[in-house]
């Protein structure tokens, strides 16, 4: 969106400008879309959608027919086929993107991040408030 305010992007951003998509000019734009959230990505085409936990595929969904996600085909006849497709669109992704936390566990996720973080402040400011004592 950088470009519809007229600033370039920072270098550290990821992706393809969207203004052909609003200019209609959206000849030849991919119809895949790969969603990442820790060490799970999520591929969706048109037609389906597979969502990988790490390199193993746990769902998949025939959007055009089961577009509520009712239906897991994963172990179904011809899953494998079309989970090989779906594998081979996201590593060519994970080629192209390089995603900084492919593989890996999400160091910014914990249970209880707030309660971490207040816990560490108190522990800061009881430090200082005892070395101010001294």
């Amino acid at each position: 969106f950088c470009e519809l305010v007229g600033v370039p992007a920072p270098p550290s951003v990821q992706g393809r400008s969207l203004v052909p998509l609003f200019d209609g000019k959206a000849e030849g734009w991919p119809n895949t879309a790969f969603i990442e959230m820790g060490n799970c990505v999520i591929v969706r085409t048109s037609k389906h959608k597979c969502n990988f936990d790490g390199d193993k595929a746990r769902e998949l969904y025939d959007m055009e027919n089961d577009p509520q996600e009712w239906n897991n085909l994963i172990g179904k006849p011809g899953s494998d086929k079309i989970v090989a497709e779906m594998k081979r669109l996201m590593d060519d992704w994970m080629a192209r993107t390089q995603p900084n936390l492919r593989g890996q566990v999400n160091p910014y996720r914990t249970e209880k991040p707030a309660r971490k973080a207040r816990a560490g402040l108190r522990a800061a400011k009881k430090a200082a408030r005892m070395k101010k004592g001294k």
